[in-house]
C-alpha cells in the first residue's frame, strides 16, 4: 500500500477535526493552530486566523489546552481488490504553542469481487486516559468473530 499523501493528510485535518479559537473576557482571540492573538469585537461563533487563515471556532473560556480525535476513512484498489483504509488522527492544542497532530492507519479492509472480505488492523490499545494508536501493534490479519 502507498504511503498516505500530503494532500490526504491535511483535508483529514481541515474536514475532522474542529478548530478552536479561545476569546478571553478582555476580547482578545488566540488562534489555537498557530498561536496568534489579536482583537477581535465583531466576531461571535466563528472567525478567520489573520494569520494561518483557518475558520476557528471561538469559545470564550478559560481553557487553554484542547484535545480531539477523530477517524477518517480511504477508499482506494488494488489488483482488483476494493480497500477501505481507516486512520486515526489526533489533535492537541495549546495556548501559545502552535496545534500538535499525529495521524496513523490503523485498519484495513479487503474486499474481493466476490464479495468476500478480510480485515488488516491494529490491536486498540485500551489505556485509562483514551485511545493512544503511538503505542499500537502492527496491522495484521485479524481473526473474524462468529
Amino acid at each position: 500500500m502507498p504511503a498516505i499523501s500530503e494532500t490526504q493528510i491535511k483535508w483529514a485535518y481541515q474536514n475532522c477535526i474542529e478548530h478552536f479559537g479561545y476569546r478571553t473576557k478582555s476580547g482578545a482571540i488566540t488562534c489555537l493552530e498557530c498561536s496568534r492573538k489579536w482583537m477581535d469585537s465583531k466576531a461571535e461563533k466563528y472567525c478567520i486566523c489573520p494569520d494561518c487563515k483557518t475558520k476557528l471556532v471561538i469559545k470564550d473560556t478559560l481553557k487553554k489546552l484542547f484535545k480531539d480525535c477523530q477517524y477518517f476513512c480511504i477508499i482506494t484498489t488494488c489488483n482488483g481488490f476494493q480497500i477501505l483504509r481507516y486512520f486515526y488522527i489526533s489533535y492537541y492544542a495549546k495556548s501559545g504553542k502552535k496545534a500538535n497532530y499525529f495521524q496513523k492507519e490503523v485498519a484495513q479492509r479487503w474486499i474481493a469481487p466476490n464479495g468476500r472480505n478480510e480485515v488488516i488492523a491494529r490491536l486498540q490499545p485500551v489505556l485509562y486516559h483514551g485511545e493512544n494508536w503511538s503505542m499500537s501493534s502492527n496491522l495484521e490479519i485479524r481473526r473474524k468473530r462468529v
